[in-house]
């Protein structure tokens, strides 16, 4: 009697040891797979601050001294290169920096903490925000939305300008790299960055040196990119 006894519990834990580590799959993807949703939401406000930014610091430009050479019906928001590389080296203290700043902002909430970067367990992974961190990304202009959160000017075609039409509006695109650190769940819902797609990276690596995206490879992050757009048209002052 015994001995059936042994052997009903011995195939209750077998059915149990397979039941659990699909369950297990499923709900920490799902957990991680909320988190970078609810991240794609902020990305949309973001790209919509920016907008609003450029609407405003855009046309200062153009009453600006420097600007008196441009043509009176464009602003320059970008070098003379051709697609993303017309973002590239913009100065700290330049109109687009600032509009960048503007997009930064509200993704700073869902940007990852040293703790929540080096823990394995889910309630650092959760609790990733930390006043310290926010403060001096802000103020030094450090942190990850410094070199995660790419943003770039673009027409109905999707492709990238230095310069716009007032009487066009501002098309703001904003690319944000999303880390993810639930255990489990980042292995099922999440990429290493190299098996992002290019086009969702290039305008992340205008302002990225690399070395941090190559560090984050090294450790085994994974990452989901969020792209969002916002048209508001300029005022014309």
């Amino acid at each position: 009697m015994m001995s059936g006894e042994r052997l009903t519990q011995g195939a209750v834990y077998v059915e149990f040891l397979i039941v659990i580590i699909p369950l297990l799959i499923l709900m920490f993807s799902l957990v991680q797979m909320s988190l970078f949703l609810g991240a794609g939401i902020l990305t949309h406000l973001a790209a919509q601050r920016a907008a609003r930014s450029a609407m405003v610091i855009l046309g200062d430009d153009h009453e600006d001294a420097e600007s008196q050479y441009e043509p009176p019906e464009l602003f320059r928001v970008g070098n003379d290169a051709q697609g993303v590389e017309a973002y590239k080296d913009a100065a700290a203290s330049s109109r687009y920096e600032t509009i960048r700043l503007a997009a930064r902002a509200p993704l700073l909430p869902v940007s990852p903490t040293l703790n929540a970067a080096l823990s394995s367990s889910v309630e650092e992974a959760l609790s990733n925000v930390g006043a310290l961190e926010l403060a001096a990304d802000i103020l030094l202009n450090k942190g990850w939305t410094s070199y995660a959160v790419g943003l770039g000017f673009v027409n109905q075609r999707g492709e990238y300008l230095s310069m716009v039409r007032p009487r066009d509006g501002a098309r703001v695109r904003v690319a944000f790299l999303y880390p993810c650190f639930i255990p489990i769940g980042r292995e099922f819902a999440c990429h290493p960055y190299r098996k992002l797609p290019k086009e969702h990276r290039e305008l992340i690596e205008v302002h990225s040196s690399g070395a941090l995206l190559n560090v984050s490879e090294l450790a085994g992050w994974r990452f989901v990119t969020l792209l969002a757009e916002a048209t508001i048209p300029i005022w014309d002052r």
